[in-house]
């Protein structure tokens, strides 16, 4: 029997930064942690870049994997690969926290890790998204496989995807819980809508408690 999913996540409630910047990733970063509780989480960084979060945000702990296509030359645990292939293929149960910090669309790699969460080891996981997908909703460009996956119509010339960019973020978040039989927990979000750049940054605890 599949659960019920409930997500609060009112406009009102959500931490509104007209100029986010790295000290907002951060912040969201240690709710997520705070909210997990769990000491010494192992992180998977699914688009780890030049190591900015590791430091900055998971105290370049030992415990950590990053992800990404181009190789970095420091301390660092990192894996040259295409992030997708590697979460269809690992066991992801051996990871507290995933880090989606995505230069477009993060829910690919969510979805896949919510369809393949087994929850043998925890009942609970932080998650982190970048949602980058602005540009993409004013032009009406939004992933189609995304918006066919959250059971959204695509609609030709008009402002739908513009004028419903967050309620398309909340539907893909709640679609992954869904698929991972899970409820959304201690959600954290900050906004970047200045500088020609629209960025959604998001925290939360996704839960089999």
């Amino acid at each position: 029997m599949q659960r019920k999913v409930k997500i609060a996540l009112k406009r009102e409630r959500w931490a509104l930064h007209t100029n986010t910047s790295i000290v907002d990733k951060v912040k969201v970063r240690h709710h997520v942690l705070e909210h997990l509780g769990i000491e010494n989480p192992r992180i998977l960084d699914c688009f780890c870049a030049k190591g900015e979060m590791w430091r900055e945000a998971y105290s370049s702990t030992e415990n950590y994997i990053g992800l990404d296509l181009e190789r970095f030359h420091d301390a660092r645990d990192t894996l040259i690969c295409d992030n997708t292939r590697f979460l269809r293929q690992a066991d992801l149960d051996q990871f507290d926290v995933f880090d989606l910090d995505a230069y477009g669309s993060p829910f690919e790699c969510l979805a896949i890790i919510a369809h393949r969460l087994k929850w043998s080891r925890t009942k609970r996981i932080g998650i982190v998204l970048t949602d980058g997908t602005g540009m993409n909703s004013k032009l009406n460009a939004m992933n189609r496989e995304f918006l066919g996956w959250i059971g959204a119509k695509t609609h030709m010339k008009t402002k739908v995807q513009m004028n419903n960019r967050e309620n398309f973020i909340v539907a893909g978040m709640m679609r992954a819980a869904a698929l991972a039989d899970a409820k959304i927990e201690n959600v954290l979000v900050a906004y970047k809508d200045k500088g020609g750049a629209s960025m959604r940054y998001i925290g939360y605890i996704m839960s089999r408690e």
